[in-house]
């Protein structure tokens, strides 16, 4: 055998192994997958349901195949290992193509992969799946419908922010809406939606973008995370302007996020007037119905699935004055519905959950 042939059998096996992970992964519900170096080995841990867990141990020079193989597919450069990369590739399984996102990292050892399994076609992008109560669900759709104003998701990460989001713009998804959509990556393509990456190799950023769209003629604005503040000001002056405009931001609790805008640099004025609506949220596992969380052949240790808890706070007339008024607000200012510790108290109460995943969550 000659020494391409050898590399082409390896690359087969390696193609082989990849393609059976990925199958692995979807099959059990696998939304990221850990490929990291050590010393003398390369561990393999899968995140299921919001937590990882290990999968396998290869030795390093085939991990470290591995690694080059998926940077390969994914037109990562694989002499550059000095620098984080991002890339992409889609790998073909039962006659159905799977996006995987792939991130790199230098580590002292070698470079870690992430790899985001995007299951697009597994979402159901319907508000009535979130987990609101009645009261939120109505009021969510209430705020999105509007004509303008800001809508924010908040949440730690992980907490389902991005499936919010896109429930909203399947929901407002007609001929009539010009909806254009800013993501770090597109993570779940939409038919109807113009979705705008951003591609920080050519400085082309999320500002950058949202100054371009408002020359689109929107009328829907989805930002997938407003992250400084240049772009929090811009997302405030975009929903003057007659556009809904429905971002994200990384807070632990909804009332957080009058702060969090401040410390951003918009003015308490500008807040007050033009955010309408806030939703915090999380993801809880649930207890598996066959084995009543025993654990069994259809779920992984008792749990199956899970579910959003929400809490949102409306901003009525009373919470405008307080915003302009007040320097710090407090709970007593806010019209909140529902809260993220009552709707973990109607989980126990329903079986549905157990204390001890409620306080990893909250």
């Amino acid at each position: 055998m000659t020494e391409n042939a050898r590399f082409d059998a390896l690359d087969a096996k390696l193609h082989t192994g990849f393609s059976k992970l990925v199958e692995f992964a979807q099959a059990q519900h696998i939304s990221d997958i850990h490929i990291e170096p050590f010393q003398n080995t390369y561990r393999i841990r899968l995140r299921r349901d919001g937590l990882l867990h290990h999968y396998d141990n290869l030795e390093k020079a085939l991990g470290k195949r591995l690694v080059n193989f998926i940077k390969t597919e994914a037109k990562l450069d694989i002499t550059e290992t000095r620098k984080p990369q991002d890339g992409r590739l889609q790998i073909k399984l039962s006659e159905k193509m799977v996006d995987i996102r792939v991130s790199s990292c230098p580590t002292i050892q070698q470079e870690k992969l992430v790899l985001r399994l995007l299951q697009s076609s597994r979402l159901t992008l319907d508000i009535a799946t979130l987990g609101m109560d009645e009261k939120q669900a109505a009021c969510f759709i209430k705020h999105i419908h509007s004509s303008e104003g800001l809508i924010l998701i908040c949440g730690p990460t992980g907490s389902g922010k991005t499936v919010t989001l896109y429930s909203a713009l399947q929901t407002l998804n007609t001929i009539e809406n010009n909806i254009v959509s800013i993501e770090d990556p597109v993570e779940i393509k939409i038919e109807g939606v113009n979705q705008v990456p951003t591609q920080s190799q050519i400085d082309l950023d999320f500002s950058k973008i949202l100054r371009s769209t408002l020359r689109q003629d929107p009328d829907i604005i989805m930002l997938g995370e407003i992250r400084d503040a240049e772009t929090a000001n811009i997302t405030l002056k975009a929903s003057q302007t007659g556009h809904l405009v429905l971002s994200s931001l990384h807070c632990h609790r909804a009332i957080d996020a009058f702060n969090r805008l401040k410390h951003l640099g918009v003015e308490p004025y500008d807040i007050a007037h033009n955010l309408k609506l806030i939703v915090s949220q999380r993801l809880v596992r649930l207890l598996c119905t066959i084995c009543q969380g025993k654990g069994c052949d259809k779920c992984h240790q008792g749990f199956q699935g899970r579910t959003g808890i929400f809490e949102l706070i409306e901003v009525n007339n009373a919470l405008r004055e307080a915003l302009v008024r007040k320097k710090t607000i407090k709970d007593s200012d806010c019209h909140t519905i529902g809260t993220l510790e009552s709707a973990a108290k109607q989980l126990i109460e329903q079986s549905r959950t157990t204390e001890a995943e409620l306080c990893r969550v909250l």
